[in-house]
């Protein structure tokens, strides 16, 4: 299926689902992540990679329950699929912050939202806006093995979206306002 006549989109307990367009009239399932019918939290946006053989899901929990068995793994977080076979997309990787898991602690949720939101990707850099922990610059290159390259990540950070534009990385706060930052290598100031 060549590019163009693919749409993904998420649903949020259903995953992210492949549709087959090219007869916009009568789109075609093709394909979709699962999800396990015990976790927490709901695919929230996606992005596609490496000429759309690489599937960025973002995860989105607001508020961890300390009784469901996703608890122990924190807030929600990226997941990285191999959809060459768009009918069955593969899971290769995950990628979570820090703060991410480290946030609840004894049980309890720390102050903050360190759940991701929105993936936006330029090359082989993945751009994560990920509330509490601002935003986050990921080299897909080897999409088994994410690398957290850059971050930003400003004093009562709550980024919303990120875009990205040329040599620009804008990030919309909801606290704080729009965020314009330059990128510097990988890294972001």
């Amino acid at each position: 299926m060549k590019l163009e006549s693919m749409l993904t989109f998420s649903t949020g307990i259903l995953g992210t689902i492949i549709l087959n367009i090219e007869d916009p009239e009568h789109p075609k399932l093709v394909g979709r992540t699962q999800f396990e019918r015990d976790v927490q939290g709901a695919a929230h946006s996606a992005a596609l990679a490496h000429g759309g053989n690489i599937l960025i899901e973002t995860r989105e929990i607001f508020n961890p329950d300390p009784h469901d068995p996703e608890f122990k793994r924190g807030w929600d977080y990226v997941r990285i699929y191999d959809i060459k076979d768009k009918s069955n997309p593969k899971l290769l990787s995950t990628f979570r912050t820090l703060n991410s898991v480290l946030q609840i602690k004894a049980g309890e949720r720390q102050p903050g939202t360190y759940t991701v939101h929105d993936p936006k990707v330029r090359g082989n850099t993945l751009y994560l806006s990920h509330y509490s922990d601002g935003i986050r610059t990921v080299d897909i290159t080897d999409p088994v093995n994410p690398v957290e390259v850059g971050s930003y990540v400003s004093d009562k950070a709550n980024v919303w979206g990120v875009f990205v534009d040329r040599n620009y990385v804008l990030a919309s706060d909801m606290g704080q306002g729009l965020k314009v930052l330059q990128k510097v290598g990988t890294g972001l100031r």
